[in-house]
């Protein structure tokens, strides 16, 4: 993932990584797993300059509020509609 970065940064690209969402319970073991990938990411945004969106933390959140998110809640059937998108737009003004 360094080296692709890398890669787009020598290009001219302005590099945009995101952690990754959930949509199981917020404390199963993928949980546990994403957040490990999570922190790399974040780790690597801060090392190369990159702009991120931490969209993790804000599903967690979500997920112990409302215990479970199924992909169907995420769709815009209930209050977690538009989670990802607005965490997204809310970090892209935060970077610009």
């Amino acid at each position: 993932m360094k080296a692709v970065v890398d890669h787009c940064q020598k290009a001219g690209i302005k590099v945009i990584l995101y952690t990754t969402s959930n949509d199981g319970a917020g404390d199963s073991a993928q949980s546990k797993q994403l957040g490990v990938y999570s922190d790399f990411v974040r780790g690597l945004a801060r090392e190369k300059r990159c702009v991120l969106i931490d969209l993790y933390p804000a599903f967690v959140d979500a997920l112990r509020k409302a215990d479970t998110l199924s992909p169907e809640r995420l769709q815009g059937e209930d209050d977690a509609r538009g989670l990802p998108a607005e965490h997204t737009h809310m970090c892209l003004r935060a970077s610009a």
